[in-house]
């Protein structure tokens, strides 16, 4: 059984924020199709956020993220993030999991009916390290904010900036 250390888990954390080279890694489920879910009142969603390293809890495990989103959601992006699972110390291509919440503050965009929203999502992400660069895929399913949503997040995770740069799609129902 492993142990469980701080930089383990900011490890982990940091890698749920990662790269997408276009494909799934074999530990997540599919990308989730938006075009069956967006209905008269839904919006389909995409664009890109940037996410920096924002600090650690490291007692309780917890990291946060924040930066701009763009694209048809306009504002900013807070996220905090627990890893239960840590590939610290593994060869490259270990995946890892993580869980948290993402919230993001909907300023603008090309959806005028989901300005002035707060939106909070769940997230559950899965990566797969290569460092100092890192792939990820996060799912996030809506719990506040509207009537209900589900985000895809694919992107990279740089260890070197702690800078996340990933494109999200999927749909909102105010």
């Amino acid at each position: 059984m492993r142990s469980v250390t701080p930089l383990s888990l900011l490890t982990a954390a940091l890698i749920g924020f990662g790269a997408c080279d276009g494909t799934t890694p074999a530990t997540t489920a599919p990308s989730l199709d938006v075009t069956a879910s967006v209905g008269a009142r839904c919006y389909a969603v995409a664009g890109s956020l940037t996410e920096e390293f924002a600090g650690a809890d490291f007692p309780n495990g917890v990291f946060f993220f924040q930066g701009p989103i763009t694209g048809d959601l306009e504002g900013m992006s807070h996220a905090a993030l627990t890893a239960s699972d840590s590939p610290a110390g593994d060869p490259p291509g270990r995946g890892g999991f993580g869980q948290g919440e993402r919230t993001i503050h909907v300023t603008g965009g090309s959806v005028p009916a989901l300005a002035g929203l707060t939106l909070v999502f769940t997230v559950d992400q899965a990566a797969v390290a290569n460092p100092p660069i890192t792939r990820a895929n996060d799912r996030m399913t809506l719990t506040a904010g509207a009537r209900r949503g589900h985000v895809t997040v694919h992107g990279t995770f740089d260890f070197q900036t702690l800078t996340l740069g990933a494109d999200y799609n999927g749909a909102i129902c105010p």
